[in-house]
């Protein structure tokens, strides 16, 4: 796979389970480990956690310095490139 589908996945896959989650009160916590995250601001972090509950995100950094919370579901991301924050204002969704 391209890297450009890496991304494309990547984001549908964190899309699909903010879509999913209920209400902030009921969230899930969810945690993808081992990507290479892309922030907004900020450098590349080439060993990377990503941790979200519901819509927001509650941490990224390095593995060696987010914890993922008890009782999160935890996805491998090792491989995959994530770029959390990211807007993609172009879609044919719906159109």
């Amino acid at each position: 796979m391209n890297p450009a589908g890496a991304v494309r996945r990547a984001l549908w896959t964190i899309t699909a389970i903010l879509a999913a989650s209920a209400s902030p009160a009921t969230a899930e916590v969810h945690a993808f480990v081992g990507a290479e995250l892309i922030p907004i601001a900020g450098e590349v972090i080439p060993d990377g956690v990503l941790v979200i509950e519901g819509k927001a995100i509650l941490a990224i950094g390095p593995a060696s310095s987010v914890s993922v919370p008890a009782g999160a579901t935890v996805h491998d991301a090792s491989g995959k490139v994530i770029m959390p924050g990211l807007v993609d204002t172009h879609s044919h969704i719906g159109g």
